[in-house]
């Protein structure tokens, strides 16, 4: 491998590590600040797992994202120090300068493949079995100190007293609003109820909140069924690990179920689908990146970190992500081949950064 070569991947390493520090960093920020969002169903013992677990569901943007920094920073520098100009003239083709970029996106590829298959469904199905252990036991916690309100995702429950024994509370109000923490909203509550008590119990094996509550009054909204007398009520927690989704399987069990007798009656078979053409398209970013950051960086000639955040900002924002997202709407909400949908953006952003790669050899 000639000199240059290892350099060139020294560099796209060294400001890899950099640029997944600073992303990781900002993703951190944002996970914490979803976990306190959250935090009345959520106790500080898991604050920092669920964070860590926000973090590593998110490697699949991270990543493609550092690629794309790193190499515009690589090759901005390279440029705008005359270092490329220098090769050239030692009589040395571009193509050879390109291709140390060619394969630091084909390994980025490939971990952010693996990633997609085999850590960040699993960490999500994990999140989300722990965020769903914390809630029931945060409900259970108010209960036995004796607290006065539980809020669920957009339920919120009031009571006036509680019998840490026999979790029955006395005066109790239901509000279920529109959205999750709108409760003063009262334009958007969809119903509201009070009853003189009630028993209240955590159902975890089914992920259900349980109220049997007496002498049950409606107040505003839509409370079908809700009459005077004695009413049972069964709340469902925000459990999404009891049905494992296909966003939770691996690629291989997403092979396997469209291997299924009768898959093409399963009203999940496309879900199935798109999830693993998302996720096989997704990974392919890293070599996209490369393709549009390479020519770009040499022709803005620029190696400041700040440039190169901006560049792979439009770069990332105004091109690939827009395209993926549109894929996966198409996937979900039309008849479109989830193959088509999600794979036409990425052909023509491949063809684009293939085309300006080309533009730039040839000058």
């Amino acid at each position: 491998m000639p000199i240059f070569h290892r350099q060139l991947l020294k560099e796209l390493s060294l400001n890899a590590l950099i640029t997944f520090t600073v992303i990781t960093g900002i993703f951190l920020l944002a996970g914490s600040l979803q976990v306190l969002h959250k935090s009345e169903f959520l106790t500080f013992a898991v604050f920092g797992r669920l964070v860590y677990f926000f973090v590593g569901t998110n490697l699949d943007k991270i990543l493609p994202m550092t690629v794309l920094v790193a190499t515009v920073v690589t090759f901005g520098r390279w440029a705008a120090d005359n270092e490329l100009n220098a090769i050239r003239h030692c009589g040395i083709s571009l193509y050879n300068v390109f291709a140390p970029g060619i394969l630091f996106g084909l390994a980025g590829t490939g971990i952010v493949l693996f990633v997609n298959d085999a850590i960040a469904p699993r960490m999500e199905l994990n999140q989300r079995a722990m965020m769903a252990s914390s809630l029931a036991d945060t409900i259970e916690n108010v209960l036995e100190s004796g607290g006065d309100r539980i809020q669920v995702g957009n339920m919120t429950l009031f009571f006036d007293t509680v019998d840490p024994e026999t979790k029955r509370v006395q005066r109790l109000r239901l509000k279920v609003t529109e959205n999750d923490r709108d409760e003063d909203a009262t334009s958007r509550i969809k119903y509201e109820l009070k009853a003189d008590s009630g028993i209240i119990s955590v159902d975890r094996t089914a992920g259900k909140l349980n109220l049997s509550l007496q002498n049950v009054l409606s107040l505003a909204g839509n409370a079908e069924g809700i009459v005077s007398g004695a009413v049972k009520y069964a709340y469902t927690l925000p459990d999404e690990a009891i049905n494992k989704r296909p966003r939770h399987q691996t690629l291989s069990e997403l092979v396997a179920a469209e291997r299924r007798p009768n898959y093409e009656k399963d009203p999940k078979q496309k879900e199935l689908r798109g999830e693993y053409h998302r996720r096989i398209s997704g990974s392919f970013a890293c070599v996209l990146f490369v393709l549009l950051a390479m020519p770009l960086a040499v022709i803005f000639r620029h190696g400041n970190r700040m440039v190169a955040f901006l560049i792979a900002f439009l770069i990332a924002m105004a091109l690939y992500y827009p395209t993926f997202i549109l894929g996966e709407l198409l996937t979900k909400e039309t008849d479109l081949n989830p193959i088509i949908a999600m794979w036409t953006g990425s052909v023509v952003l491949f063809l684009l950064g293939g085309s300006l790669t080309f533009v730039v050899l040839r000058r």
